[in-house]
């Protein structure tokens, strides 16, 4: 799994693009999305209150976000996992995304 960036000391965007259902293939554009963070231990990260809802783009194809809080206690270089849950009606997916913490460079 490729790994994203999170930039310590800034707000930062989590996006679940695309959500459809796999027997259809309809998007799904009315779920339920929400998302915590946690660290390599699977403790959640102190500085937002968890689960974040990410809400729907609209006009979009099933592509949710949501902005996760510039003061989110980050260390450097530290390895963390966004666990988004989907859920619309009986239908519910999950996923766990690796985030790499750092500072933006110029």
């Amino acid at each position: 799994m490729s790994e994203n960036t999170l930039y310590i000391d800034n707000s930062n965007r989590l996006v679940l693009e695309g959500l459809q259902d796999e027997d259809s293939g309809a998007y799904l554009n009315a779920a339920t999305v929400v998302a915590t963070l946690y660290d390599e231990d699977d403790v959640e990260v102190v500085g937002q209150t968890w689960p974040l809802n990410l809400s729907y783009v609209a006009a979009s194809n099933g592509d949710y976000r949501g902005t996760l809080d510039y003061d989110l206690q980050l260390t450097e270089d530290a390895l963390y996992y966004a666990h988004i849950t989907a859920t619309s009606g009986s239908l519910q997916g999950s996923w766990r995304i690796a985030l790499r913490a750092d500072y933006r460079r110029s």
